[in-house]
């Protein structure tokens, strides 16, 4: 005679245990600050280049309307 069981958990070695209330809170916490970081950086890019008159972008190879584009161009595609 033959057993079966139904009793079957899924165990692998790429699963780990969840990170604790605090653990998570301070990664969410660095994060906001990475994040706002690299985000002032492009604001200040972004006004520089702001204040830069037309010739000067130009001779970047920029118009003023492509601006924002030119900032922001590594985190969309179009």
């Amino acid at each position: 005679m033959t057993t079966a069981t139904t009793d079957i958990r899924a165990t692998s070695h790429a699963t780990k245990p969840r990170p604790g209330f605090l653990a998570r809170a301070l990664a969410g916490f660095f994060h906001r600050i990475e994040t706002g970081g690299h985000f002032g950086a492009r604001r200040r890019r972004l006004e520089a280049l702001e204040a830069r008159t037309d010739a000067e972008l130009a001779a970047m190879g920029l118009r003023r309307e492509n601006i924002m584009h030119h900032v922001f161009r590594d985190l969309y595609y179009v």
